[in-house]
């Protein structure tokens, strides 16, 4: 009977680390992706969860040298700038966002389509610290798989024995945690890619323009990119510069671009994005995700504490 116990014991905590490895995965904002697919039309579904979510890997465009970036002339309204240099300017608030902007800590409010199923909307805790570099995560409503994420890569537990990056994930599940309190996963393992198509590395503001000049800087190359300027709206109440792009639904080529239209809010005073919108078709109809970053503090004091089980 005894043995029969730790049977039982052994199996459920195996599935706890099931479940939690899909929620190693992310979680924060789009930029859409272009990927080779087997089969288009049922990977971009499948695969869409977050629209800009995958961290880099074989199958995304080569990460090119940042291009030049261009600068507002002299006493040139910034929204003239993003109005005369769409692209230009989310390039330069990217560099902007890079020099100016460190530790912060928000709330991200998101909602994916996941294997064909649209999610509940999850509200979740963000912390990231610059130097040195750590992302927590804790979700506050609609927790799934995960009740807590943290990853610091220059931390050696943070690596398994080949070296590859993994991050620490508390079960959100009580049966779960009954068995076992907190695993780690390896961001690159099947199990961390299932439920979405990026990871908590690429999590945060900077994760954010990273991805969105790959694959801005992949489709203006092949000349397939259209980057626009929408105008002025509002985010959590703060000022936004709002920009749409547009890429082909799908290709002959073997290559699909999982989003082919997507919408980015950039924050006037911040210049970091603080909502991105992704929908499988040009007419915005078919939404693959929604990611929105509210109650932004920019000097949230952090203690090393703050980034701990």
């Amino acid at each position: 009977m005894k043995h029969m116990r730790r049977g039982v014991g052994y199996y459920a905590a195996s599935a706890a680390l099931l479940m939690a490895g899909a929620a190693l995965t992310w979680v924060l904002m789009p930029t859409s992706t272009a990927v080779p697919v087997a089969s288009s039309a049922a990977r971009a579904v499948a695969v869409a969860a977050a629209p800009v979510a995958m961290a880099a890997s074989a199958a995304d465009p080569a990460s090119p040298t940042d291009p030049a970036t261009p600068e507002p002339s002299p006493g040139m309204a910034l929204s003239a700038f993003a109005a005369s240099d769409p692209l230009g300017f989310s390039r330069w608030a990217k560099r902007q966002a890079e020099q100016n902007i460190s530790d912060y800590r928000c709330t991200l409010i998101k909602q994916e389509l996941i294997e064909g199923k649209l999610s509940e909307v999850q509200k979740v805790e963000m912390r990231y610290r610059k130097n040195p570099l750590a992302v927590m995560m804790i979700w506050k409503e609609n927790a799934d798989q995960a009740k807590r994420v943290l990853y610091i890569p220059d931390d050696p537990e943070y690596r398994n024995k080949k070296g590859e990056p993994q991050a620490k994930v508390e079960p959100a599940g009580a049966v779960a945690r009954m068995f076992v309190s907190e695993i780690m996963i390896e961001l690159s393992s099947p199990r961390s890619k299932k439920a979405s198509r990026r990871t908590i590395a690429d999590a945060g503001f900077a994760g954010t323009y990273r991805l969105l000049e790959l694959y801005n800087g992949a489709a203006e190359r092949a000349g397939e990119l259209e980057y626009r300027f929408t105008g002025e709206s509002t985010i959590d109440n703060r000022k936004t510069f709002t920009f749409e792009r547009y890429l082909p639904e799908s290709k002959v080529d073997g290559v699909t671009y999982v989003d082919a239209k997507m919408v980015i809010h950039i924050d006037q005073e911040y210049l970091v994005p603080t909502a991105v919108y992704s929908f499988a078709d040009k007419a915005g109809t078919k939404l693959l995700g929604t990611y929105t970053f509210v109650d932004i503090d920019l000097k949230p004091g952090f203690t090393a504490d703050d980034f701990k089980f």
